[in-house]
């Protein structure tokens, strides 16, 4: 997914600019911020950018099933769905400001409402920042049929290996002890 030039040039454009916008309006506001939501705002290009990938995915596939395809038309679906996903994500993060802890509330405030933006950003954004034409070469379709075939083929061993890392995993999950004053102890 990521060959494309085009994706890597314009995935990031709107969780920038949600990121931007929101922190200048803290920033106007007075309020204050912990380093540590801050830092953790790095989650937000790694969310928004799914808005941005399903919106190209479908582009690209609604070209590779019929180069005339009317784009906003095949772009519509998609949209009303990376909108609801980031937006649903917005308020995960909005349910965070109601935990008794600074540096949790922060990062809810920042990553709801950058998320908020994000969403509108990229679906204002990424239409129309996509080619207007179709390339002059033919464009392969981004399916992997085989693998889905695959799949449903060993779906019951799928499920299966998946219960037993996720069983197993959980065992391990409850070794991890919580350091409330984010240090962390590097005496091993």
């Amino acid at each position: 997914m990521f060959r494309s030039l085009w994706l890597v040039g314009v995935g990031s454009l709107p969780s920038g600019l949600a990121l931007v916008v929101v922190l200048g309006a803290i920033g106007f506001t007075g309020e204050k911020l912990s380093a540590a939501a801050t830092g953790a705002a790095a989650m937000l290009f790694g969310l928004g950018i799914d808005g941005v990938v399903l919106l190209y995915v479908a582009h690209r596939l609604a070209l590779a099933e019929n180069p005339d395809a009317d784009v906003p038309a095949a772009l519509s679906g998609p949209s009303s769905s990376m909108l609801l996903g980031m937006w649903t994500t917005a308020a995960t993060f909005y349910g965070l400001m109601f935990v008794d802890f600074p540096s949790l509330q922060h990062l809810g405030r920042l990553l709801g409402h950058s998320m908020m933006l994000c969403g509108i950003f990229t679906l204002v954004m990424v239409p129309a920042l996509l080619p207007r034409k179709p390339p002059k070469r033919r464009i392969a379709a981004l399916v992997m049929p085989r693998l889905a075939a695959w799949i449903v083929r060993r779906r019951r061993a799928v499920l299966i290996a998946g219960a037993i890392v996720t069983v197993a995993l959980a065992a391990f999950a409850t070794r991890v002890r919580n350091q409330p004053d984010a240090r962390i102890a590097c005496d091993r």
